[in-house]
Protein backbone atom coordinates (compact mmCIF):
# COMPACT_ATOMS: atom_id res chain seq x y z
CA UNK A 1 0.00 0.00 0.00
CA UNK A 2 1.38 3.40 -0.91
CA UNK A 3 2.42 5.64 1.93
CA UNK A 4 1.50 9.06 0.63
CA UNK A 5 -0.94 10.90 -1.63
CA UNK A 6 2.05 12.05 -3.70
CA UNK A 7 3.01 8.44 -4.35
CA UNK A 8 -0.57 7.65 -5.40
CA UNK A 9 -0.58 10.60 -7.81
CA UNK A 10 2.70 9.38 -9.31
CA UNK A 11 1.12 5.97 -9.94
CA UNK A 12 -1.89 7.70 -11.50
CA UNK A 13 0.39 9.66 -13.82
CA UNK A 14 2.18 6.50 -14.94
CA UNK A 15 -1.14 4.75 -15.60
CA UNK A 16 -2.41 7.73 -17.60
CA UNK A 17 0.77 7.85 -19.65
CA UNK A 18 0.53 4.13 -20.36
CA UNK A 19 -3.12 4.48 -21.35
CA UNK A 20 -2.21 7.20 -23.85
CA UNK A 21 0.36 4.97 -25.55
CA UNK A 22 -2.09 2.11 -26.08
CA UNK A 23 -4.54 1.81 -28.95
CA UNK A 24 -8.21 2.18 -28.09
CA UNK A 25 -9.41 -0.96 -26.39
CA UNK A 26 -9.69 -2.86 -23.16
CA UNK A 27 -6.11 -2.28 -21.97
CA UNK A 28 -6.33 1.45 -22.52
CA UNK A 29 -9.62 1.59 -20.60
CA UNK A 30 -8.17 -0.46 -17.76
CA UNK A 31 -5.14 1.83 -17.34
CA UNK A 32 -7.38 4.91 -17.47
CA UNK A 33 -9.58 3.35 -14.77
CA UNK A 34 -6.50 2.54 -12.68
CA UNK A 35 -5.37 6.16 -12.94
CA UNK A 36 -8.75 7.33 -11.61
CA UNK A 37 -8.55 4.79 -8.78
CA UNK A 38 -5.07 6.01 -7.79
CA UNK A 39 -6.30 9.61 -7.77
CA UNK A 40 -9.27 8.66 -5.58
CA UNK A 41 -6.93 6.85 -3.19
CA UNK A 42 -4.73 9.97 -2.99
CA UNK A 43 -7.78 12.06 -2.10
CA UNK A 44 -8.95 9.53 0.49
CA UNK A 45 -5.50 9.40 2.07
CA UNK A 46 -5.41 13.19 2.34
CA UNK A 47 -8.81 13.22 4.03
CA UNK A 48 -7.75 10.46 6.42
CA UNK A 49 -4.54 12.27 7.30
CA UNK A 50 -6.43 15.50 7.95
CA UNK A 51 -8.93 13.71 10.17
CA UNK A 52 -6.15 11.97 12.07
CA UNK A 53 -4.39 15.30 12.59
CA UNK A 54 -7.61 16.84 13.87
CA UNK A 55 -8.28 13.94 16.23
CA UNK A 56 -4.73 13.89 17.56
CA UNK A 57 -5.18 17.52 18.59
CA UNK A 58 -8.01 16.62 20.96
CA UNK A 59 -7.05 16.66 24.61
CA UNK A 60 -9.17 13.60 25.43
CA UNK A 61 -10.84 10.98 23.26
CA UNK A 62 -14.56 11.43 22.70
CA UNK A 63 -16.71 9.50 25.16
CA UNK A 64 -20.27 8.58 24.35
CA UNK A 65 -22.84 9.50 26.98
CA UNK A 66 -23.56 6.76 29.49
CA UNK A 67 -26.32 4.40 28.47
CA UNK A 68 -25.66 4.56 24.73
CA UNK A 69 -23.77 1.28 24.78
CA UNK A 70 -26.98 -0.44 25.82
CA UNK A 71 -29.00 1.18 23.03
CA UNK A 72 -30.64 -1.31 20.69
CA UNK A 73 -32.59 0.14 17.76
CA UNK A 74 -36.19 -0.96 17.50
CA UNK A 75 -37.16 -3.02 14.50
CA UNK A 76 -39.35 -1.40 11.94
CA UNK A 77 -42.67 -3.01 11.28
Amino acid sequence: MPGSPKECRNHAMVCSQLAETLPDGHSRQMFAALAKTWLQLATDLEKSQALRATCSGLSQPYRFPSGTADYVPRRRR
